[in-house]
């Protein structure tokens, strides 16, 4: 499909950018959201939605600023770093009314630790750099508190300065788990409902250092900055009005 020139989208067709590493099952979740938007786009010349999925950041933000993606939807620390990367503007905030999220620093049970002070030198990991309560949220915990967390390569011997915490990135929460429990990492930090997930298969084996504090798990719709402001506001008013139709 061939793009076309600023302020015009694909004859006919939307297309929704989504960042996940796992696209079937996302593409299944969004697809009805953007047919649905597609259809109810009445004289905007839209009749088509695609949902377009990208593995990380640095894949989706040439995609935005090129015009290759015209609205996407992600929590306000990716949004945020979408609209510094491409340009993108906010159109709406998905509220999903459910409690706030919060970053949980595990560890194992037996390992003899017992706060973040026990980490200085050592290494923890991470799910990824553009998670918000599994990297935004306990990098700046730490932060906060005085450690000055550091990214470190996945390497048996790799050196962590007395002083710092080491950072290393396992893309995805799950294997977060899997290396604090074989010891491949000190410590780990996840979300709290993953945490609860992590530790109620495995009881009794983990303990928490410390929790960050949390933040509301709406999301952010933003628009690819020259597509049409008509249309814009036409995105925006049916994704409004959604939880007003039956449909």
């Amino acid at each position: 499909m061939s793009l076309v020139s600023a302020n015009q989208t694909r004859q006919g067709t939307i297309v929704w950018g989504k960042v996940d590493s796992g696209p079937t099952e996302t593409i299944l979740k969004w697809q009805p959201v953007v047919d649905y938007l597609a259809a109810n786009l009445g004289g905007s010349g839209i009749d088509t939605g695609v949902v377009k999925i990208a593995p990380d950041m640095e894949t989706m933000s040439p995609w935005v600023a090129s015009g290759e993606v015209d609205i996407i939807q992600d929590s306000f620390y990716t949004a945020m770093i979408l609209a510094s990367n491409s340009g993108a503007l906010p159109l709406v905030i998905r509220h999903k009314n459910k409690p706030a999220r919060h970053g949980v620093f595990f560890a194992r049970a037996d390992s003899g630790l017992t706060s973040l002070e026990d980490l200085k030198g050592q290494t923890i990991a991470l799910a990824e750099p553009h998670s918000t309560s599994g990297f935004m949220l306990p990098i700046a915990h730490l932060m906060q508190h005085g450690f000055n967390p550091t990214e470190q390569p996945f390497q048996e011997e790799a050196a962590v300065a007395a002083g710092d915490i080491g950072c290393i990135f396992s893309g995805d929460d799950d294997v977060v788990a899997q290396w604090v429990l074989n010891q491949s990492v000190f410590a780990g930090a996840v979300d709290n409902g993953t945490f609860e997930d992590f530790d109620e298969g495995n009881p009794s084996t983990l303990t928490v250092l410390d929790e960050t504090e949390g933040m509301p798990r709406n999301s952010m719709i933003l628009a690819r900055r020259d597509l049409d402001a008509a249309l814009q506001e036409n995105i925006r008013q049916v994704l409004l009005g959604m939880d007003k139709n039956p449909e």
